[in-house]
């Protein structure tokens, strides 16, 4: 079945319900958020965006976190995963750009996981000592002209 929503960063959005990624538990600090689309920012390896179901104007910008810091280890403790598919798992971390605009970076420490397979995705908390939830992306306002300008 066909369903539509108008996303307030990036506009109306057509989907099925098999598109539809379950967060059981949904995200940190929006757990009653448990429906998002994973949008793929056309044009862009590097960006994609989750987009609540349920609250039109909840949109996470997502990266994969080995684009910025390549030696990037993911991991997290078993029952995070558990239920999830392992090799159908992506994993990504969430960007965060302050409210002045200069400042962006990505959360290593609570990673988003989404078994591709089962639609089923959860946050999870990195086992990492050093992983913190902001870390710096230099690159990014190089990168943001070209591929999250709905966005920002």
């Amino acid at each position: 079945m066909k369903n539509k929503l108008m996303s307030l960063k990036l506009g109306e959005i057509n989907y099925t319900n098999e598109d539809v990624i379950h967060f059981p538990s949904g995200l940190f600090g929006f757990e009653k958020n448990k429906q998002f689309l994973l949008v793929k920012n056309d044009g862009s390896d590097v960006f994609y965006y989750l987009q609540s179901v349920e609250e039109e104007s909840l949109t996470f910008i997502l990266t994969d976190p080995r684009e910025f810091y390549k030696d990037y280890v993911l991991d997290v403790e078993e029952f995070f995963v558990k239920g999830l598919e392992i090799a159908k798992i992506m994993d990504f971390a969430i960007v965060t750009i302050a409210k002045n605009g200069q400042e962006v970076s990505i959360n290593l420490m609570g990673p988003i996981l989404i078994d591709i397979k089962n639609q089923m995705g959860v946050q999870a908390i990195s086992l990492k000592k050093n992983y913190t939830t902001k870390h710096e992306i230099k690159e990014f306002f190089q990168l943001k002209e070209k591929y999250i300008k709905k966005a920002v």
